[in-house]
Parts: structure tokens; sequence; C-alpha cells
């Protein structure tokens, strides 16, 4: 490299810093009012519970297409739906969602 070139320089992710930071101060705000977790955490499976299996797993099928993370679904899949459906008839389900994701993810990587 030639001393008249200059030099690269580095881009600072902003975004992702700024987002970070919301996140922390959110999270942080929640702390110190001292919110019940637990009740938060029903209060969203109960919305989970309320929308049904279908609309979960249609969304499980669906949303990783668009980068929606799949273990958000895996994770939440038995508790919102275990005695519904049975763990087998969960485990069932969340694979039939899984399976038409798995070729597009390996025709993206190649």
């Amino acid at each position: 490299m030639s001393p008249e070139e200059p030099r690269a320089r580095r881009k600072i992710p902003l975004f992702k810093l700024a987002l970070a930071a919301a996140v922390v101060a959110v999270v942080a705000f929640l702390v110190l009012r001292g919110v019940n977790y637990k009740d938060l955490g029903e209060h969203g499976f109960s919305y989970i519970r309320a929308a049904g299996p279908w609309v979960f797993f249609s969304a499980a099928a669906i949303l990783p297409a668009f980068s929606a993370p799949l273990s958000a679904f895996s994770l939440t899949a038995g508790e919102a739906f275990g005695r519904q459906m049975t763990m087998p008839g969960v485990i069932a389900a969340m694979m039939a969602a899984i399976s038409p994701d798995t070729p597009c993810t390996r025709c993206s990587r190649a």
C-alpha cells in the first residue's frame, strides 16, 4: 500500500449498537419497575394458546423463510400445546412445519 492511498475506515455498526442499547434500556426499566416475569410469560402463552395450533405451526412453517428464528417456535411449542396435542403430537407437528424449510436452506448455502 502506497503512502498516498487513504486508509480504509471501518464502519461502526450504529444501528446494531442503538438496538442493543434500546433492549438493555427496556430490560433495565422492567427490572426497576419490579415486573412479575411469571405473569408476563403466562400472559404471552395465553395469547399463543388462544390463537391455536394451526396458526402457531403455520407461522413456524412460513416465518423462518423471512429470517425469523425457528428456535422461538421450537422452544415454545411443547409448553403451549403439550396438554392439548400431547408431546408426540407437538413433535410431529413441529417436524411437519420444519420439513418444507429444509430444502430451501440447503439451496441457499450452495
